[in-house]
């Protein structure tokens, strides 16, 4: 069965957006990095998502740099905890 289930999940958020229906769009047994950027472009609200899955979703190059240069000037200020 050839299905592109990312086109399924924005067309669902057109119609649940058009309807004004009262429900959430779940996107469910994704299964690659690629299924979960669909998803979240589709406007999904929810998603069902593996545990394996989880260290690629939340690194990025950008956010690792991000967060590198984050903790260098905060290291700067001397300040060892947070108010």
């Amino acid at each position: 069965l050839d299905v592109d289930g990312a086109h399924i999940l924005y067309e669902i958020r057109d119609m649940l957006d058009y309807y004004q229906f009262d429900a959430q769009l779940l996107a469910s047994s994704l299964r690659t990095v690629r299924h979960f950027h669909e998803a979240i472009a589709s406007g999904s609200d929810a998603a069902t998502v593996p545990v394996s899955l989880f260290p690629e979703i939340v690194h990025h190059i950008l956010t690792d740099r991000g967060m590198n240069l984050f903790d260098a000037d905060w290291k700067k200020l001397g300040i060892d905890q947070f108010p």
